[in-house]
């Protein structure tokens, strides 16, 4: 059964033990699949809650900076698991738990906000796709720092690059759709040379 918040008396006695309970379900996936894998997201959702309400108890920029370096952690583990189950499941709600997973993670602050403020005033895209397309970017950004960070350990860099070979994939549709049905927000967004608000709104 899901761990009960109340049952700990320190946030950070309750962050670990949500932790581990996810990464043994986790584990546990090899075995009983899918329904595992979902119980360690529920669990490591429940984890970055906890982390959320923590961070708000801290005075000390010392601790919050302690409990940032755990987190992130945290949500990158949580968000090979949400990815995981996007593959297996095709569930779009897990694609947006793991995007959910990167931004707590503080990749979206990668993504050029200029660029995205100017291109989402033209072109007519539909919203879902411009999240789509947002959560595509902010999760290969993610992906690309993980193959760097774990590039000693060649068995996790490996799973790793694929996953972000599958992203890249699926992205590459992604703005190939974007190109041929609204050209003048592809033109905006990805075009090397310049393009006139005529152009754009045409």
């Amino acid at each position: 059964a899901m761990l009960n918040l109340s049952d700990y008396s320190s946030p950070d006695r309750l962050i670990r033990a949500l932790t581990f309970y996810a990464k043994a379900e986790d584990a546990l996936a090899e075995v009983e699949g899918v329904a595992a894998k979902k119980r360690a997201l529920q669990a490591y959702e429940r984890a970055a809650e906890a982390i959320n309400q923590h961070r708000k108890s801290l005075h000390y920029d010392e601790s919050k900076f302690l409990l940032n370096a755990k987190a992130e952690t945290i949500y990158e583990d949580a968000l090979v698991v949400a990815l995981s189950l996007y593959e297996s499941e095709g569930d779009q709600k897990y694609f947006d738990a793991a995007f959910r997973f990167a931004e707590r993670g503080k990749v979206s602050g990668l993504i050029d906000a200029i660029s995205e403020s100017g291109a989402l005033k033209f072109g007519g895209v539909p919203d879902s796709l411009l999240v789509q397309e947002k959560e595509f970017r902010t999760l290969i950004t993610h992906y690309e720092k993980m193959v760097k960070r774990h590039s000693s350990d060649q068995e996790r860099a490996a799973a790793f690059s694929g996953q972000l070979f599958e992203l890249e994939r699926q992205y590459g549709e992604l703005t190939r759709k974007l190109e041929s049905r609204y050209p003048a927000y592809y033109e905006l967004k990805y075009a090397d040379h310049e393009i006139t608000v005529a152009e754009a709104t045409n």
